[in-house]
């Protein structure tokens, strides 16, 4: 039912002409109702009471006292084996919002805050004094402080936290005194390519790449190359073949800098590279070319380490050490141990140095 009316106790200054006010009425066999909820079902929600709280200790964390270890039973069992992974099969659990995991990823805990910051996942009130009602609560659990996991999401500058027991090893690298070596994690270095025509598009760009240790600076643009075709397949494939191969668009020459975010400046220098060789086609010979049909490869059986007498059929003796002059005769190196010959050229004077 509705209806309109003036309200009682209007004083001047009111235009009741212009107000309308709307109400109803609600039978009264709707004004209560029951809700049945299952057992095991979420409900967002956890009494200060019933927070689970780990203490950090000097060889990883405790709850209530309890160190969190895999147990001395399955360290044992794991320890004899060759593939800790694989040692558990296919050994699941069932978490507590009805996941499983299998056992061989380790266990892990949820997300965790630190105590000085769980008062930002208390949850909101109504009324300004009043949770909302909670199925499970009776008494005075409804009104013990109570943490939702919804407040996790709304934060944006919370930090947490998450606990992981392994099954797997892990190592741990000492130095010669027995002091834990830091590993440095990657770090984020800046190129500033030559604004030269050489390098193309990425001409003038500055670069982030990423170092990764020694020999790892990552991120240099490229492309996919298939040497059985000839073809240039873009920068991204949904497959992978042999024949493939990721080619940089550019190299850093030796000596060039790229920049950390403090400023630092490092040079860098090539440690490897790749050589291509020109493809002939059938019949065509050239002078200094190669034909390297399957044919003509030395075949595996022969691809031996030489120089150990453990294989005496194939061993040649030690490698030589001096360099070869007038005086030295046999077992020397030519042309200071670099390639003699390269492609059918002789690449250096055979003359000998010495008087």
């Amino acid at each position: 039912m509705f209806g309109e009316g003036p309200i009682p106790g209007s004083g001047p200054g009111l235009d009741l002409n212009t107000l309308r006010i709307e109400f109803g009425v609600t039978p009264g066999e709707f004004q209560y109702f029951a809700n049945t909820y299952q057992a095991g079902q979420f409900w967002d929600g956890i009494r200060d009471s019933e927070a689970i709280r780990y203490s950090p200790t000097a060889s990883g964390f405790s709850v209530e006292g309890n160190d969190l270890t895999k147990g001395s039973a399955v360290n044992q069992f794991l320890s004899k084996s060759s593939d800790p992974f694989s040692a558990l099969g296919n050994t699941q659990f069932a978490r507590p919002d009805g996941w499983t995991e299998n056992v061989s990823w380790g266990l892990r805990s949820g997300q965790l805050v630190a105590e000085s910051e769980l008062a930002e996942l208390e949850c909101r009130k109504r009324d300004g004094d009043q949770y909302e009602d909670h199925p499970a609560f009776t008494g005075s659990e409804e009104t013990e402080t109570r943490y939702c996991e919804q407040k996790l999401f709304e934060s944006v500058s919370l930090t947490t936290y998450q606990i992981q027991v392994d099954v797997q090893p892990s190592y741990v690298l000492l130095d010669a005194g027995g002091n834990v070596v830091t590993i440095s994690p990657p770090r984020t270095l800046y190129y500033e390519v030559p604004d030269d025509t050489r390098y193309g598009r990425d001409a003038g760009k500055r670069l982030s790449l990423e170092f990764a240790g020694h020999g790892e600076l990552r991120g240099i643009p490229g492309f996919i190359y298939d040497v059985a075709t000839g073809q240039e397949l873009g920068q991204f494939t949904r497959e992978w073949k042999d024949t493939y191969r990721f080619i940089n668009r550019f190299n850093i020459p030796d000596g060039d800098v790229v920049t950390d975010a403090d400023g630092v400046d490092y040079y860098v220098k090539a440690l490897d590279g790749e050589e291509w060789l020109q493809k002939l086609d059938s019949g065509v010979t050239e002078v200094g070319n190669y034909s390297f049909e399957r044919n003509r490869l030395v075949p595996n059986q022969k691809m031996r380490i030489l120089g150990d007498p453990a294989f005496s059929q194939d061993y040649i003796g030690e490698a030589p050490t001096a360099e070869c002059d007038s005086q030295i005769t046999s077992n020397c190196l030519i042309n200071s141990g670099d390639p003699a010959v390269v492609h059918g050229e002789v690449v250096f004077d055979p003359t000998p140095t010495g008087e």
